[in-house]
């Protein structure tokens, strides 16, 4: 019986990469990283705006609801200097049983029905129950109330929303630092928020 040959395997008199080769793939990368960075950046701010929009439309429609079920008027608080939003019912106002007709307002904030609020804000008046912030580097640039003025920047506006389902319109810019924004309207009927991306 005749043995096999023993099996050599064929030595490479190459053992590593040239420099040329090396050089060749650091400059695709850096060609591919050149291209593909931008586009991330992209995403990742549109991203943030489109997260916003879906934040101050879901507090929306869940404010309406919340007014529909409990059968009594809500509250969405946009701060637009702090950047949040918050949602509650109005605070009903203390009602007087004294002889003159007033209570004795110390009295009331030492208990804690009346909070001390310097500027006198619209928060002060909501029950909080639910807040989100917007994200970093976003702002409300233009806020309009439609059955009023336009609001100040840097102050907080109220919308209202009914039992029967109806609510104050509003609508408002959103922008990053760099002009990427998205422009949002109520609609005063069914509450229902429509936004519209800006390049």
């Amino acid at each position: 019986m005749q043995k096999a040959a023993p099996f050599h395997r064929a030595r490479s008199s190459r053992k590593g990469f040239t420099l040329i080769e090396i050089i060749l793939v650091l400059v695709i990368l850096f060609i591919l990283l050149g291209i593909t960075i931008p586009h991330f950046v992209s995403a990742t701010r549109s991203a943030k705006i489109r997260t916003a929009t879906r934040v101050i439309s879901r507090m929306s429609r869940y404010t309406r609801s919340m007014a529909i079920t409990r059968e009594k008027t809500m509250c969405l608080v946009f701060n637009l200097e702090k950047r949040t939003i918050i949602m509650g019912p109005q605070i009903a106002s203390v009602s007087t049983n004294t002889a003159d007709g007033e209570l004795d307002q110390a009295v009331l904030k030492r208990l804690g029905y009346i909070k001390e609020d310097p500027d006198d804000s619209p928060e002060s008046s909501i029950q909080k129950e639910l807040s989100r912030t917007l994200p970093d580097g976003l702002k409300i640039v233009n806020f309009e109330k439609k059955e009023s003025e336009n609001e100040t920047l840097g102050r907080s506006t109220t919308i209202r929303y009914f039992p029967n389902g109806e609510s104050e319109s509003f609508s408002l810019k959103l922008q990053d630092e760099r002009g990427l924004g998205a422009e949002l309207e109520s609609d005063p009927v069914t509450g229902k928020v429509y936004s519209k991306l800006l390049n």
